[in-house]
């Protein structure tokens, strides 16, 4: 099956049959009997008419939604049908399956970019979709790795994933997650993180009391609860393994931010922000000058002669990364065309939208040190007004 990126174009060809064939899009969400998909979303009927082929994408991301056993977005699939003549006689049909996230495909990729042929990133690095394989983590804090896995047939289907961590290249620990499609349980898409789910977490989960005093926070920036410095990813499914470095920092002046962003492959990945951090407030108000005539002559003066109305404002932060190797350019131009940018804050899951138009790609011939800055505006009002 072909891995449809739906933030670029992607064309079914009618060839070979004659004008006037018909397109079928029947597209669901990771459930198949038969050749046939059961969780149906939508259904298309298009006519090709005199056009050779059909960009079938805006449809599709159309379809994309959240999926929230997994909490990520759901992969959706898509079977395309096409009948017609040949020559003027009826033929038979074609059909065709899709895997289809909400990504997207860069200009030199060329047409109709298929992200998991063999050939391709995807494949090769064991379905890791991450920018990088180098990974920056915040000292006691979970690390995200998005593996998206549509290689597997739209039959019953199991991959297993194989993820080894390392310490000066001893084994400390392993785990096995799996990809499967055929069952109300379909998950092409991992969202895996390493259990090093934080120590205030891990005890306000187990019924405990948090006391963030100074010396506990000294103890914390002296102790690793979690450490380890490699990962390798391997599926039964393709033997090529491929190894994530990891770079563990503690900071102890500033308070890091994690940056969550959907990336070309339309998978969520993270991106920390180590150092100096700048937090502001934008209003916007309406006013008007009332008549306070009676209450002046009173003698009562706090009445406002112009009063303000309709107040509302929007958060924003300028965020530095600290120093990154060459490679993460790479990170920063996905994040740049990410149309989903979250950050975390006290354990909440916030939008944000990118105010940064311009990326730098920044070369350790031209600089010593490496570093990027940010600006993010909330993507919502600080006063509540959802209605």
């Amino acid at each position: 099956m072909s891995l449809i990126l739906a933030r670029s174009p992607y064309f079914i060809e009618r060839e070979p049959y004659d004008a006037g064939a018909t397109l079928t899009l029947t597209i669901g969400r990771g459930r198949y009997s038969g050749g046939s998909i059961i969780d149906v979303i939508k259904t298309y009927t298009l006519n090709f008419r005199e056009q050779t082929e059909l960009d079938i994408s805006p449809l599709i991301r159309d379809a994309i939604g959240y999926n929230t056993t997994y909490d990520v977005d759901y992969v959706v699939y898509v079977k395309a049908l096409i009948t017609g003549n040949e020559g003027g006689i009826p033929s038979g049909s074609t059909t065709k399956y899709f895997y289809v996230t909400d990504g997207y495909a860069f200009y030199e990729d060329g047409y109709n970019y298929a992200a998991d042929s063999q050939n391709n990133t995807l494949y090769k690095n064991s379905f890791y979709a991450g920018s990088n394989t180098t990974i920056y983590r915040l000292d006691d804090k979970t690390i995200r790795l998005p593996f998206l896995c549509t290689y597997l047939a739209p039959a019953p289907t199991v991959a297993t994933l194989t993820l080894n961590y390392y310490k000066n290249n001893e084994l400390v620990s392993s785990e096995d997650t799996i990809f499967q499609t055929g069952s109300s349980s379909s998950n092409a898409y991992q969202l895996i993180t390493d259990g090093a789910v934080d120590l205030e977490t891990r005890v306000i989960a187990d019924g405990g009391v948090f006391e963030n005093t100074k010396c506990f926070q000294k103890f914390i920036r002296n102790t690793q609860l979690v450490d380890y410095d490699k990962i390798t990813a391997i599926t039964d499914y393709n033997l090529n393994p491929i190894e994530l470095t990891i770079k563990t920092i503690s900071e102890c002046k500033y308070k890091p931010y994690e940056i969550i962003f959907k990336n070309r492959y339309g998978v969520e990945e993270s991106l920390w922000f180590f150092k100096k951090s700048e937090h502001s407030l934008t209003t916007e108000r309406e006013s008007y000058r009332g008549n306070t005539f009676a209450q002046f002559k009173a003698g009562d003066l706090s009445y406002h002669t112009y009063q303000d109305y309709n107040v509302n404002g929007r958060e924003m932060m300028v965020l530095n990364s600290g120093f990154l190797e060459e490679s993460f350019s790479e990170n920063f131009k996905q994040l740049s065309l990410s149309e989903k940018v979250y950050i975390m804050m006290d354990n909440l899951k916030l939008p944000v939208v990118l105010k940064s138009k311009d990326v730098t790609y920044k070369q350790s011939v031209n600089e010593k040190l490496i570093d990027y800055r940010i600006e993010v505006e909330f993507a919502y009002d600080k006063l509540n007004n959802i209605v």
